[in-house]
């Protein structure tokens, strides 16, 4: 069960400002359809278990975002792993079908196409396309990983939509893909958070190389 929903955007919130200062280019928020934030607790010795939480948010026009949607993340590693740390997870979809791989009602897997294991204090940049009836699914993805955690191995990583944090956040049943993508299906509560994470998205995007 994922936290309260306004917990979990301030620490999105918070990864948003540490992602700030890192060397994701300026082109990528510009190209992106959208930013999942995941942060993520791992324990590992021989296998790793990590379970966590984030938002899945759509970029409007001019650098704009629009209401999140909370996710729970679960991953497990098998190979090489030890330590105990913790991950910041920044997945951006290139496309609106993308995206919408992150609302659908189905459980969403990390496929192969994904790498989601990053060293002691390091950032691991990935590439993943996968093909879709819809079309392509471009995601460009960065982990950044603290504490003594280090993984090599296989991953099996996998994000379900937090329904009940979101229905108690909004007040209502709505679907997550209408809260990412149906304007007006949900009224953003004022003062929990939703403000902040939207100003620390733009001020990404308006960053320079």
């Amino acid at each position: 069960m994922a936290p309260p929903m306004e917990d979990i955007i301030k620490r999105c919130t918070e990864t948003a400002d540490f992602v700030s200062k890192q060397e994701i280019p300026k082109s990528v928020w510009e190209a992106c359809a959208g930013v999942v934030i995941i942060n993520s607790d791992v324990v590992g010795f021989g296998f790793s278990v990590g379970e966590g939480a984030g938002v899945v948010i759509k970029k409007n026009e001019g650098n704009t975002w629009g209401a999140p949607s909370c996710v729970h993340f679960t991953s497990g590693a098998v190979g090489a792993v030890l330590g105990v740390g913790s991950k910041k997870i920044v997945l951006f979809p290139m496309t609106k079908y993308g995206l919408e791989q992150f609302t659908a009602d189905n459980r969403f897997e990390l496929g192969a196409q994904f790498d989601l294991a990053a060293g002691k204090f390091g950032r691991e940049l990935d590439f993943g396309v996968a093909a879709g009836e819809k079309g392509a699914n471009i995601t460009v993805s960065y982990v950044f990983s603290d504490g003594g955690l280090l993984e090599v191995g296989v991953n099996s990583t996998y994000i379900d939509r937090a329904f009940e944090a979101n229905e108690k956040f909004y007040g209502k049943n709505v679907a997550p893909g209408d809260i990412v993508f149906k304007e007006g299906a949900v009224d953003i509560p004022a003062g929990k958070g939703v403000e902040e994470l939207h100003a620390k998205l733009t001020e990404c995007c308006m960053r320079t190389d």
